[in-house]
């Protein structure tokens, strides 16, 4: 089950880091928080993947705004699975900014796909309830300050 998270240190000798992310992360926090901790980093590959397809050579600027920020977030992520080799970073931002990163270019996406099959006549429920979220959001914004 692991010793703790951040306790890796206190119970190595001489009170010395893995220097490797991945060991830390199996001795800390178990088998069950790496396997938690590999989903984080490779979850996104597959969403990022699907949306650097979709966008590849198509001609407007969303399009292409996407696709170059697809390809950026994977190369971004890949960078942080070589890196964490060779340091102890499973703790700082340098992975969970890009995550998230990643899964709001895959919400706008689906925001933004939806939004035009609606206005080309096309039936698509893709972002129906991120619009509705919104709505309801600020309808509860308006109530609660009585406007």
């Amino acid at each position: 089950i692991g010793i703790g998270m951040g306790n890796f240190h206190h119970y190595s000798s001489r009170e010395l880091v893995a220097h490797n992310a991945y060991l830390e992360v199996w001795a800390e926090l178990g088998m069950a928080g790496l396997v938690a901790y590999l989903t984080l980093i490779f979850g996104p590959f597959r969403s990022l993947r699907d949306l650097e397809l979709k966008t590849a050579g198509l001609p407007d600027e969303m399009s292409r705004h996407g696709y170059y920020l697809s390809v950026g977030l994977q190369a971004t992520l890949a960078a942080y699975i070589v890196c964490s080799f060779f340091g102890s970073l499973q703790y700082q931002w340098y992975l969970y900014y890009p995550v998230g990163f990643a899964i709001s270019l895959r919400t706008i996406h689906g925001y933004e796909t939806s939004r035009v099959r609606k206005a080309a006549g096309k039936a698509d429920t893709a972002g129906d309830l991120w619009l509705q979220t919104a709505k309801a959001t600020l309808w509860s914004d308006r109530v609660s300050h009585g406007h």
